[in-house]
């Protein structure tokens, strides 16, 4: 189960709700919690993990990507999560997870620098 293409990469509007309700300290020490996570995802042996240690990862991403507003993401580790639950191959999930969360983590990087140090 991959992402609809008209889901958005990015929903600036949620990003900028969530700096104004928690402020941008906080926001950037959970933009470098995402993308320290997310990176986990990038590495070469994460298609080796047993699917139930992929699942768990991949449900601690779902909330964080979402709530920072990287909704393409967050829906992309929801299948991953899911295929691997239910015993599915998970290998075009995971794959898809990781070419967005390269494109995220650049994006995070790029907010990240917009708001200071964390």
């Amino acid at each position: 189960m991959i992402a609809a293409p008209e889901t958005p990469a990015f929903d600036q509007a949620a990003f900028d709700d969530l700096l104004e309700a928690a402020g941008p300290e906080r926001v950037a020490d959970w933009l470098t919690r995402l993308r320290v996570e997310t990176g986990v995802l990038l590495e070469d042996d994460a298609g080796r993990l047993d699917p139930a240690v992929l699942a768990q990862r991949a449900h601690g991403l779902v909330s964080q990507a979402g709530l920072l507003g990287f909704a393409r993401l967050s829906m992309l580790l929801r299948a991953v999560e899911q295929a691997c639950l239910e015993g599915r191959p998970h290998a075009a999930d995971l794959l898809a997870a990781r070419d967005e969360a390269r494109s995220a983590c650049a994006a995070m990087d790029a907010l990240q620098g917009g708001l200071g140090p964390p």
